[in-house]
């Protein structure tokens, strides 16, 4: 993160890491879900917006503060009954058999239809336009995506995420990419005598250059 006025975050993957079952370790997760507008003001922002998008494959494993957001979207159906209500409940039973359609679609190997999904949008009554189709062109490259994602390498061995000051080894990536240190620290949301220091110890074993 840094002080632009738009944040957007992805979290891909989500249930791989923040299970409703792994009850302390999501206990932490959610501590710093709920921190980031702190988080975002203590980069020295004043106002903006921070949208965060979680993809995941079961419904029901990720914690409802995260998956309770202001709008939805479903590309396969579930196989469990208890997941198939909640989501029905959701979105209603008439987009149910059309988000079934589209998962036996993807079944049969059309990827055109990829790019439909069902939608609902919270605080919008279903009756009232709160439910949907969400289409969405598949784009295959993305010329100004971010460098930096987070993934599995911002984690340790026990899964837990490394903070963007502690991670030396993304510094160091992006320094052997050609980076200098203030891009490093624009892109890390740091700052530049921080990733400076870092890159020096770790170039000297542990030693203030």
């Amino acid at each position: 993160m840094d002080t632009r006025p738009v944040q957007y975050l992805i979290v891909d993957d989500a249930s791989k890491r923040m299970s409703s079952r792994a009850v302390f370790e999501q206990r932490e997760v959610l501590g710093v879900f709920n921190r980031l507008r702190h988080h975002y003001e203590d980069l020295g922002a004043t106002k903006g917006i921070v949208i965060c998008e979680f993809g995941w494959q079961r419904w029901i494993d990720l914690d409802p503060g995260f998956r309770d957001g202001s709008s939805v979207i479903f590309k396969t159906n579930m196989t469990s009954d208890s997941e198939r209500r909640m989501i029905e409940d959701l979105i209603g039973p008439a987009y149910m058999g059309r988000l079934d359609w589209i998962w036996d679609q993807i079944d049969r190997g059309n990827n055109k239809i990829k790019g439909l999904s069902v939608g609902r949008i919270g605080p919008k009554a279903i009756d009232q336009g709160g439910v949907g189709y969400y289409r969405h062109k598949m784009v295959w490259n993305f010329p100004e995506f971010p460098e930096i994602l987070l993934g599995d390498e911002w984690l340790d061995e026990k899964g837990r995420y490394i903070e963007p000051t502690n991670n030396v080894d993304a510094m160091s990536r992006m320094a052997a990419a050609g980076k200098t240190h203030l891009e490093i620290a624009e892109a890390l949301g740091i700052g530049r005598s921080t990733v400076t220091k870092a890159l020096n110890r770790a170039r000297t074993g542990g030693v203030e250059a």
